[in-house]
């Protein structure tokens, strides 16, 4: 199948579901939730707007966006198409250096990375979300000298690959129009709108977010199903004999803490 159409296919997916995680830090606990993100945000997700020779791909048109997609996924748009009338197929997009190619990462090596975007979230749970601070972050040029990131977001998840040091970052931004932001109790909603992968360390300096759990809820459904719960996590809720509070399921400091005792030596690989 055509890399272009398999990823829009693989991101049609998540439209159908929302993804619900509970994170944590040594002092507390936070749930945030990824809903589903619009048609129109594939063609910025995957990096087609680099193609900056297609004219096409360079619409702001919510409803030209969704367009596009929707022939991406009926395969009347092609990656074999683009890689025909684009003379930037196989321009860097990063500085940082694709171990697989061995050369800079491209918009060929980003979609050929997102062509499992659903199954990347469904497994989100062996890397960890991050609060996003663009200044805190440094990148590499293709200069070999250090740039501050331009990406702006509220959160980014951080999924390791295949490859030791390489991650699939995820930026996501802040979803005010589905969230109760009245409710101190309703979960941060965020949606993605760029995603990529890369041997850059994005993660270096950003506030680090453990993923206690995952659960995944499909369109129409309200039942959750889970999909990760961190082992020590689970063992500090479980109910206890004659210890079990009226306080729901969250971890008490010293608890909590310990489960982080227990996690320190998880990093990302």
């Amino acid at each position: 199948m055509d890399i272009l159409r398999q990823a829009a296919l693989s991101y049609q997916k998540i439209l159908g579901c929302e993804y619900v995680f509970r994170l944590g830090t040594k002092s507390r606990t936070m749930i945030i939730s990824l809903i589903s993100s619009t048609k129109g945000e594939f063609i910025h997700t995957v990096g087609l707007h680099h193609l900056q020779d297609v004219a096409r791909l360079q619409t702001t048109r919510t409803y030209e966006k969704e367009l596009i997609f929707k022939d991406i996924c009926k395969g009347k748009l092609t990656w074999q198409y683009l890689s025909e009338i684009s003379q930037m197929i196989q321009d860097p997009i990063s500085g940082s250096i694709n171990p697989r190619t061995g050369k800079f990462y491209t918009t060929e090596d980003r979609i050929l990375a997102l062509q499992d975007l659903s199954i990347v979230l469904d497994s989100a749970y062996k890397g960890n979300i991050y609060k996003w601070n663009k200044n805190s972050a440094r990148i590499y040029t293709k200069e070999g000298k250090h740039r501050a990131s331009t990406i702006k977001a509220d959160y980014m998840l951080a999924v390791p690959t295949d490859i030791k040091g390489e991650n699939i970052y995820i930026f996501l931004r802040r979803d005010y129009d589905h969230e109760d932001t009245a409710d101190k109790n309703s979960p941060i909603r965020l949606s993605i709108f760029s995603a990529f992968p890369d041997t850059a360390e994005l993660h270096n300096g950003q506030q680090r977010f453990t993923i206690l759990e995952e659960a995944r809820i499909k369109k129409n459904s309200t039942k959750e199903e889970q999909l990760y719960i961190l082992p020590s996590y689970k063992a500090q809720i479980e109910p206890k004999p004659q210890t079990q509070s009226d306080n729901d399921d969250r971890c008490s400091d010293t608890e909590l803490t310990e489960v982080f005792i227990d996690f320190e030596q998880a990093t990302l690989k």
